[in-house]
């Protein structure tokens, strides 16, 4: 399920966004993370897109994800929450909890997504679920 390259459509990523080195992707039904490095709540964000694009179909998906800030950014909020989720459940010390949250609003409001929103804006979005703590 997880393979250590890039994806089928990297060019076409690459052109659209400022990657990092730890980038990882999803294209149903496959998840690739050319680093190596996936953690659980990462694998739970990822896991989201991939039921999305099944649903969706993967490249209509795609093709919608790289040129709709808005529909990037509905398909984005549901894959942070869940990471959330999951490190909520694993996370006893609410600081350290904070400064994941704190993390994952800086990722959402990066440029790798387009600065899609501002940090507060990110921070509320992905904090505003709370049904989403659970351990996978």
């Amino acid at each position: 399920m997880i393979k250590k390259e890039f994806p089928p459509n990297i060019d076409e990523i690459e052109r659209a966004f400022v990657l990092n080195k730890r980038a990882v992707f999803s294209y149903y039904p496959e998840i690739y993370s050319p680093s190596g490095d996936i953690t659980p709540d990462l694998l739970a964000h990822e896991l989201t897109h991939i039921l999305q694009q099944k649903e969706y179909g993967v490249e209509r998906w795609w093709r919608r994800y790289i040129e709709e800030t808005a529909f990037r950014l509905s398909q984005e909020i549901p894959a942070f929450q869940r990471q959330y989720g999951v490190l909520r459940g694993k996370i006893k010390d609410r600081n350290r909890l904070h400064k994941e949250l704190v993390r994952l609003a800086n990722e959402l409001s990066s440029e790798t997504y387009g600065r899609m929103l501002t940090h507060q804006e990110a921070y509320e979005a992905i904090k505003k679920d709370e049904v989403f703590a659970f351990k996978l």
